[in-house]
């Protein structure tokens, strides 16, 4: 009875040890799926000088009453080395000093301030 119970345990084991491997294969394949999805977004959203575009501010640095973002125009594009771009921006009074990353931008290229 003791020999029939090692048994038990190691097939079960073996059993946990199977279900485990293709769980992760397959979360590691769902996440390859994802991040190829998300690089491709990045890749497609690119902003010309000219173009509108909303800064987003961070929760942190706004109350319920401050807007979500700020209406800026793109007036320079810096390309990085591993195919980004930077954007430096200015606003309605003044260039701001910072440039940005597209994450941190809203496309506002449709939108009509008139």
């Amino acid at each position: 009875m003791g020999s029939n119970s090692g048994d038990n345990d190691s097939s079960t084991s073996d059993r946990h040890k199977q279900i485990r491997d293709k769980a992760e294969k397959s979360y590691m394949k769902k996440n390859a799926e994802r991040q190829k999805l998300y690089d491709d977004t990045q890749k497609l959203r690119q902003y010309q000088i000219g173009d509108l575009v909303g800064l987003k501010i961070d929760k942190v640095d706004r109350n319920n009453t401050t807007p979500k973002f700020l209406p800026c125009k793109v007036i320079s594009i810096k390309s990085l080395s591993d195919n980004r771009n930077t954007y430096r921006l200015c606003t309605k009074k003044c260039v701001l000093s910072s440039t940005y990353d597209v994450n941190n931008l809203i496309d506002l290229i449709k939108c009509n301030f008139l």
